[in-house]
């Protein structure tokens, strides 16, 4: 048993070792990529507040120069208006050709659920899960993507976690779980 438990610890550490490779699009050529507005069946002005936070991160990362949202937005809005059919990966290219930019970020909220209790106890846990696909659109392909899918657990059913809890000062908000999936999202995105 107490084997079992090293190489689950050695494991752990491993992984936590490996660096995993990102994108690495040049900060000075930052012009070359767009955000795309996010997209979901959700409200639009709360979908806008996410735009604001992801936005708000690149700019932490020194990102400074990228398209945002209210770009893509306008040309989405160009190239639908003269070809509405499009679909797909074909009309985010056509999209990203408009802007005009190399890279295209395209995020994607699928879940979303507020805690019910307060920071010390919880009825039910936040719950956030999105997409981010990074596009080339001169080669036309989907040449990355991000999977968030977290739901805060509690220290009973997750002991491993127990820095991360106290780090965060408890339970928190559906927007501060989000925030740490936009910037885990980043990195692995090499952003």
């Amino acid at each position: 048993m107490k084997s079992k438990i090293l190489l689950l610890f050695f494991l752990l550490f491993l992984t936590a070792c490996v660096h995993k490779e990102g994108l690495l699009i040049s900060k000075e050529k930052s012009f070359e990529l767009g955000i795309a507005p996010f997209k979901g069946d959700f409200p639009s002005k709360f979908l806008s507040s996410l735009d604001q936070i992801l936005n708000q991160e690149l700019l932490k990362r020194g990102w400074v120069g990228f398209k945002d949202f209210t770009v893509v937005r306008q040309c989405e809005e160009i190239v639908l208006s003269k070809n509405p059919s499009l679909r797909g990966l074909d009309r985010w290219c056509e999209i990203g050709r408009c802007i005009p930019v190399r890279y295209l970020l395209i995020p994607e909220l699928k879940r979303w659920r507020e805690r019910k209790g307060s920071k010390w106890g919880v009825i039910e846990p936040c719950m956030v899960e999105f997409f981010f696909y990074l596009i080339d659109v001169k080669k036309k392909e989907v040449i990355k993507v991000f999977h968030f899918n977290k739901e805060q657990k509690s220290l009973s059913e997750n002991i491993l976690e127990i820095k991360k809890f106290f780090k965060r000062k408890g339970w928190i908000t559906a927007k501060e779980l989000f925030t740490e999936g936009v910037i885990e999202g980043l990195k692995e995105l090499g952003l």
